[in-house]
C-alpha cells in the first residue's frame, strides 16, 4: 500500500479486502492494491521481490527506500503459507494481490 502511495503522484491507490474461502477454522483473505501510478516495465517484474533491487535507479534517488519491503513481504508471506503476485503496465499502473490464511478468531484458544 505504501509503495502504491509513493509511486502514484496523480491518479488513484485502491484497496480491496475479500474472504475468498473458509476451511474449518481457516479464513483465507485476498487483498488487491491498484494504483494507477508509474507501473513497472515487464521485464523489471521478475526482479521485484529480490533483496536491495529496485527498477530504476532514478527511481530509487526520487523515491527512497532499500529495496527490501517487497522482499521481506513474499518471505513472510511464505511463512505464513500465503502468496503475493504483481500485474503492471509501465505509465498506466499496478496491482498487487496479497492471499494469506488466518484463523477465523473464535479458533485462538484462551491462553490467559
Amino acid at each position: 500500500l505504501s509503495n502504491a502511495i509513493k509511486f502514484t503522484e496523480q491518479g488513484e491507490v485502491h484497496i480491496q479486502m475479500d474472504v475468498q474461502e473458509r476451511r474449518g477454522d481457516t479464513v483465507i483473505l485476498v487483498f488487491n492494491v491498484h494504483d494507477t501510478g508509474i507501473g513497472i516495465p515487464e521485464h523489471k517484474i521478475n526482479q521485484l521481490f529480490e533483496a536491495f533491487t529496485q527498477t530504476d535507479v532514478s527511481h530509487a534517488r526520487k523515491f527512497g527506500g532499500s529495496g527490501l519491503g517487497l522482499t521481506i513481504c513474499k518471505e513472510l508471506l511464505e511463512l505464513m503459507s500465503g502468496q503475493i503476485s504483481v500485474e503492471s503496465i509501465e505509465g498506466k499502473g499496478t496491482k498487487f494481490e496479497v492471499t494469506v490464511p488466518l484463523l477465523r478468531q473464535q479458533a485462538i484458544p484462551n491462553v490467559g
